[in-house]
């Protein structure tokens, strides 16, 4: 992605501030490439993308595209700790039942190593869910419609290591 439109400054590596347009900022990736990359043939038709396991899908295109083999995650699974929810937990991720008022929570902490950039995956799975809120240690950085935006929130990149509660 070249350019990010947002209200408020983007917390993402690579982008920086560039402009401001009544209550936007415009940001800019200095590291954006070019809409198209030539790659090796064999190589590409070796991929074995998932239909599930997006993370390793990342590590093996930027592997073919980088001309390197797979050696290294550069996409990680960071484990959480669930503090605290309104419903049930099933083990490798969560599962809501319908609550009489509608609204439903999770708090969880996470430690995001230091020089990393941090995004929550999370997606509705069935079911209604109009709204999905989310707070970092208190401060509220995303709230949409889950039907209208991806399973990736960024979190925010940081320089040390943080824990976050979410």
């Amino acid at each position: 992605m070249q350019t990010n439109l947002a209200v408020r400054s983007v917390d993402k590596f690579g982008f920086k501030n560039v402009k401001q347009s009544g209550k936007f900022q415009v940001s800019h990736n200095q590291w954006v490439l070019k809409n198209g990359l030539l790659v090796d043939q064999s190589r590409a038709e070796k991929l074995k993308l998932s239909s599930t396991d997006n993370l390793d899908n990342q590590n093996q295109l930027l592997a073919l595209v980088a001309h390197t083999a797979v050696t290294s995650k550069l996409f990680q699974n960071k484990p959480t700790q669930l503090v605290q929810t309104t419903e049930q937990v099933i083990p490798n991720g969560l599962n809501f039942k319908s609550l009489q008022n509608g609204k439903q929570m999770i708090e969880a902490k996470v430690i995001v190593p230091k020089n990393q950039q941090a995004y929550l995956s999370l997606f509705k799975a069935q079911g209604n869910v109009s709204q999905i809120i989310i707070y970092i240690n208190g401060q509220l950085v995303e709230s949409y419609n889950p039907e209208l935006v991806g399973q990736y929130v960024n979190l925010g990149s940081f320089s040390k290591r943080t824990t976050l509660k979410l």
